[in-house]
């Protein structure tokens, strides 16, 4: 049996994170299995020097010589005339394809559907030209006729239409031709399932991509790739935590890098587990952890109520750069984890190192109030411009500091007048 390919691979890269898995890329390869030469000669009925003549042109293109195959096929036009048979525009095309001819292969395989409009080899390797000149719309409609065309429909050719049409960006089209491949055949292929995926997730169809990936995943379960998808299509449903579950499974599979890792934390940051988040990020980050990991780290211990594990990871981070963006940072988690003293010596620190941070001021102003220290919070809120950024709250602030020293004072001279 001669082997004639009527497509070479080729790349399909389309939709790139949904979240952390950005960047999808297909791979696919269209095969044509011709008849033997006999077998084709016999099949129409065709003058018998036509039939000959296309014997030995199919010998000779399957034995790659394209340029005898062609050069006996234009012997026969010069001495018979304009050739019978379809199968004659199907010999020439195959031949002008194999010298990447496109143009004029597509021409040839077109003359022959001229004399047979459904003959599936015919539609199937124009397809295959029309995905080489850059028209897959096209192609996926040629596929789609040649499988209805074929007396014993070839379950691949749906197969590569949704292929070609989701090379067009025909999503939908690409869609309903892999569904209906479904629902036609028995045993699923994964390559049909993972491209029935990609285009549910193109064409928004988040539960149909769902189940299909269920169904690759009860047979290879151990397919990191598929625990991957999974995850992304529970991503797009707001599934943020069974997300997070597909993902682990992913890893325990075969550990990722550090970003890997870096999304899984997104994930449950975005979940509302932050002590998850934390100890996936530590995952990622080992033991040199960058200064914003640090900092990242401990505003999720901060997140999860771990007040320890936030400060250690904000000085191990204030080792490597005492900021003062860092010492502010320090200053808050400190106020909201009651610990005043600490937040005002970390403020401090802050506006030692810039004393226009202003945030940093009105922080401290607001650790002074707690510590009922009314000069200190005083004077930190009144040197907070008021047509800034934190004008108001430091406004707002000043008044209330001012209400308690007027009443002490006034206690006070109450107290004097009374004794």
């Amino acid at each position: 049996m001669t082997h004639f390919p009527s497509l070479l691979p080729s790349s399909i890269s389309r939709n790139g994170p949904l979240g952390p898995f950005r960047g999808i890329i297909l791979l696919f390869i269209l095969a044509l299995w011709l008849q033997p030469a006999p077998i084709l000669a016999q099949s129409e009925d065709m003058p018998r020097q036509e039939q000959k003549a296309l014997h030995r042109a199919q010998k000779l293109l399957s034995k790659d010589s394209a340029d005898e195959c062609l050069a006996e096929l234009r012997r026969f036009r010069k001495k018979h005339g304009e050739p019978e048979s379809a199968l004659f525009h199907l010999v020439r095309g195959n031949a002008l394809y194999s010298q990447k001819e496109y143009q004029k292969a597509e021409k040839a395989y077109s003359r022959g559907l001229d004399k047979a409009p459904d003959h599936p080899a015919l539609l199937r390797n124009l397809a295959s030209v029309c995905l080489r000149t850059g028209d897959p719309h096209r192609a996926g409609r040629l596929y789609r006729r040649a499988h209805e065309a074929s007396e014993e429909p070839d379950p691949e050719l749906l197969y590569h239409a949704g292929a070609a049409f989701y090379r067009a960006k025909a999503h939908e089209r690409a869609f309903r031709a892999l569904s209906r491949l479904f629902d036609q055949a028995g045993e699923i292929e994964p390559r049909w399932a993972e491209l029935l995926v990609y285009t549910c997730l193109e064409a928004e169809r988040w539960t149909r991509a769902e189940r299909a990936l269920d169904r690759l995943l009860e047979e290879n379960p151990e397919q990191r790739r598929y625990w991957k998808l999974l995850a992304q299509v529970r991503l797009k449903q707001g599934q943020n935590r069974k997300a997070a579950c597909a993902l682990e499974i992913a890893y325990d599979l075969d550990a990722p890098d550090s970003s890997g890792w870096k999304n899984l934390a997104n994930i449950y940051a975005s979940a509302g587990a932050p002590l998850q988040a934390a100890r996936t990020l530590e995952k990622a980050c080992g033991e040199t952890c960058s200064v914003k990991d640090l900092q990242r780290l401990a505003r999720l211990y901060s997140r999860a109520c771990r007040h320890d594990s936030a400060m250690e990871h904000l000085d191990r981070a204030l080792k490597q750069e005492p900021s003062a963006d860092l010492y502010l940072e320090k200053g808050r988690l400190c106020y909201r984890a009651g610990e005043f003293r600490q937040a005002r010596v970390a403020l401090e620190k802050a506006l030692d190192r810039n004393p226009e941070n202003n945030e940093a001021r009105l922080w401290l102003g607001y650790a002074a109030w707690q510590l009922r220290d009314w000069d200190l919070a005083r004077r930190s809120f009144d040197r907070v411009p008021r047509d800034g950024e934190h004008g108001k709250q430091a406004e707002n602030g000043l008044q209330s500091v001012l209400a308690v020293i007027e009443a002490q004072d006034t206690g006070k001279t109450l107290s004097r007048k009374g004794g």
